[in-house]
């Protein structure tokens, strides 16, 4: 009869390190898909504030999520981005995108008389 307790700890030992790796890279996935929920939720605010002529308000609000909103004027449309870093907390995964990743939310805006 065989022993097999060495051939399970090698493999053990073996996929172990990968196992976390994967485990701790889908914490930074959550975490980078969570906070592109919360700034698409954010520009959704900033284009209702947008819309209604409300500049100071919107300056505001940018500031307190900590994000920068960028204009590109158009003629006849105007596109509104939202963007924000997001750290990522696992060394190996800060590696891959670097410390901190950047997302970004766009949406497209009909100029009218109350936005010029």
């Amino acid at each position: 009869m065989k022993n097999n307790k060495g051939q399970a700890l090698v493999e053990f030992v073996i996929i172990m390190p990968i196992f976390i790796f994967i485990v701790l890279a889908m914490f930074d996935l959550g975490n980078i898909i969570i906070k592109k929920y919360e700034l698409e939720n954010n520009l959704d605010t900033i284009v209702n504030m947008y819309e209604e002529n409300k500049n100071e308000e919107v300056e505001f609000y940018v500031k307190t999520i900590d994000s920068k909103v960028k204009y590109d004027v158009g003629d006849t449309y105007n596109v509104i981005t939202l963007s924000k870093k997001v750290n990522v907390i696992t060394p190996i995964v800060g590696k891959a995108l670097g410390k901190s990743y950047e997302i970004s939310a766009k949406r497209t805006v009909m100029i009218n008389e109350k936005n010029e």
